[in-house]
């Protein structure tokens, strides 16, 4: 007699999916807008003034390069675009403030009120644990001095 033979059955084994690490750039860089200071305190109407303003990296590492801080006057009354301009830093250690100084010429709405908007990375360009305290605004009033 001929033996017969049992059918084999074949068991799938279950893989086991490990899960597929994510690339989130991880920084420790926090750039955070500090205080201004206009010079001359009071913008003369068609003079040119500087806008010193201060950026701080309260974060644990340095920044991962330079970047850029854009300047926008905007009249009081309705919010228009009056003049702007860009300044630049380099790498910011971490615990270190720096002060950017640009210059601004403003020849319109004089004896008004003019809110300067001043916002560090606006293109987000350097990697941070928080863009919500990258933007500072102030106000003054432009001064008549020789505009018609």
């Amino acid at each position: 007699p001929i033996p017969t033979l049992a059918p084999q059955v074949a068991t799938a084994t279950p893989l086991t999916l490990l899960p597929v690490p994510t690339s989130t750039p991880s920084t420790g860089a926090n750039l955070v807008a500090g205080i201004v200071v206009l010079d001359p305190a009071q913008p003369v109407c068609a003079q040119t003034f500087t806008v010193g303003f201060d950026v701080a990296n309260l974060g644990t590492q340095p920044t991962s390069g330079g970047g850029a801080v854009a300047l926008v006057d905007l009249y009081g009354g309705d919010g228009s675009l009056q003049g702007e301009t860009l300044g630049g830093f380099d790498v910011i250690p971490a615990g270190q403030t720096i002060r950017i100084n640009m210059q601004l010429t403003i020849s319109t709405w004089y004896n008004e009120t003019h809110r300067l908007r001043l916002t560090i990375d606006a293109g987000n360009q350097i990697p941070e644990t928080t863009d919500s305290d990258n933007v500072q605004t102030v106000e003054y009033v432009l001064a008549k001095g020789n505009c018609s």
